[in-house]
């Protein structure tokens, strides 16, 4: 009981004193996002120490801090552009505190706000030491000035040559020239550096990381720092060695008569820097061949990503005859796999034990040709959500991910779901689950989930000839 009262104490006592934070003695900082993708990458630097140095210059005046031995252990804290209170900010799916730095996940107008960090260790003397940034971020809308309509936000250097590093949004400015650009490597300045794009005379892996250009953008009466991120990726040339097949070595393979098959191949695979594997099966004395991938499929991997709550309470278990993990897990492989030869990625199934990071999950909704996400109370207000957020993102540049939802059983919207979510649920084609009505592989659910599902080539293998292998390729 006191341990709760402690707790209680303490969140009352940070409360009051994120209320009583004084923002006005701040050094204030205006920066301009503006995104022509979701996937583009976003930082905030929290410069205490730079701050403090170029004291007496204008804007710094009222930047006071005692001296502390280390001003990269920062909080940060949010005043979202809404009203909401001012909160502070942890480590989640919307951010990242690396140091003093604060990196964005997500991409969107809902990132606008002002953003305040301060030392977490401080004397009471120190209240105005702390910078505060106004983000205002916008979607990029003029796009056709740029060279093949935009400089990009990965940016490749090749080992051994001389290349440019370029600030993308940069050329679109009719007085690009004359601007000066500050650079910073993960989170250095670089100060030799106020052009728009960096020479790298000879390229070393040391130029890898992430870069951040900032500019000034007048729009009276007042102005604007513009910053853009790129991520530059070192990379050494595409091989010239065709693969090599590590397994099978053998010619022959002894098998049990009426009983299921799986042929793996594992291949070894050079360099490449747009890795686009083909691996062809044949049946002997056949014209038959089944080749991975099609044009239309480059990267795709699975059929269908399989989202779903990890954990059933035990209200939707009574509700239900049938548990969302027993959809997700038994009769969707039963059916989808099983009797119509689709391939599945289900979490618990295919990866690897040792648990799943957000950067995983991801991953295989980009190899996934659909992505199917089974809502429920649990779902929707549960950490599964992320992953049809990450979906929602990746979809509006994929145009070949395609979204199905599953309505397992009613629920209400919690008002803290993210506004692409929510539009998400109104607009993505939704296909109801009926407990024991659905359950039969000739119910109207099913054949619902094929008409949403990707159209099956038929000129492949078919279950008589070869059980349908996995489209899972061992690198090594």
């Amino acid at each position: 009981m006191m341990l709760y009262l402690g707790w209680i104490f303490l969140w009352l006592v940070t409360g009051e004193r994120i209320k009583e934070m004084t923002l006005s003695d701040c050094i204030t900082k205006k920066l301009l996002w503006e995104y022509s993708s979701t996937r583009e990458q976003f930082v905030l630097f929290c410069n205490l120490t730079q701050s403090q140095q170029s004291h007496g210059s204008p804007g710094s005046e009222n930047l006071h801090c005692s001296g502390h031995k280390d001003l990269s252990d920062v909080q940060w804290y949010l005043q979202p552009q809404n009203g909401d209170p001012l909160r502070e900010i942890t480590n989640s799916s919307a951010h990242v505190i690396q140091k003093s730095t604060l990196h964005f996940l997500t991409t969107g107008i809902h990132d606008a706000g002002s953003y305040i960090c301060r030392p977490r260790i401080r004397s009471p003397l120190d209240e105005a030491c702390c910078v505060k940034t106004i983000l205002e971020v916008k979607p990029k809308t003029n796009l056709s000035c740029m060279p093949n309509n935009s400089v990009p936000h990965e940016q490749y250097l090749l080992l051994g040559s001389t290349d440019y590093i370029r600030c993308p949004t940069f050329n679109c400015q009719s007085d690009a020239q004359s601007r000066q650009v500050t650079w910073y490597q993960n989170g250095n300045p670089l100060l030799k550096e106020r052009s728009n794009s960096i020479l790298v005379d000879e390229v070393y892996e040391e130029q890898d990381g992430t870069y951040v250009c900032d500019y000034t953008e007048s729009d009276s009466p007042s102005s604007w720092t513009v910053r853009a991120v790129v991520q530059v990726t070192t990379i050494v040339k595409d091989t010239n060695h065709k693969p090599d097949i590590l397994d099978p070595i053998k010619d022959t393979l002894e098998v049990e008569l009426g009983k299921p098959l799986t042929l793996n191949c594992t291949a070894r695979f050079g360099y490449q820097k747009n890795f686009t594997p083909v691996i062809k099966w044949y049946i002997k004395d056949s014209d038959r061949e089944w080749e991975f991938p099609t044009s239309q499929e480059i990267g795709k991997v699975f059929d269908a990503f399989v989202s779903y709550a990890k954990w059933s309470s035990s209200e939707s278990e009574a509700s239900s005859s049938l548990s969302e993990e027993y959809l997700a897990l038994n009769l969707f492989p039963e059916v989808l796999e099983n009797k119509y030869g689709y391939n599945l990625c289900l979490l618990e199934r295919d990866v690897a034990p040792g648990g799943v990071y957000a950067e995983d999950i991801v991953n295989m909704i980009k190899k996934s040709r659909r992505g199917i996400f089974i809502l429920s109370p649990n779902y929707v207000n549960g950490p599964s959500i992320f992953e049809l957020q990450a979906a929602v993102n990746l979809a509006l540049d994929d145009q070949r991910l395609k979204l199905i939802l599953i309505k397992f059983c009613s629920f209400q919207e919690p008002e803290s779901l993210p506004h692409i979510v929510k539009r998400a649920l109104r607009v993505l084609p939704t296909v109801t689950w009926r407990n024991s009505k659905s359950v039969p592989p000739n119910s109207r659910f099913w054949k619902q989930m094929r008409y949403h599902m990707p159209v099956k080539n038929s000129k492949g293998f078919r279950q008589s000839q070869l059980r349908r292998i996995p489209e899972v390729f061992h690198l090594k």
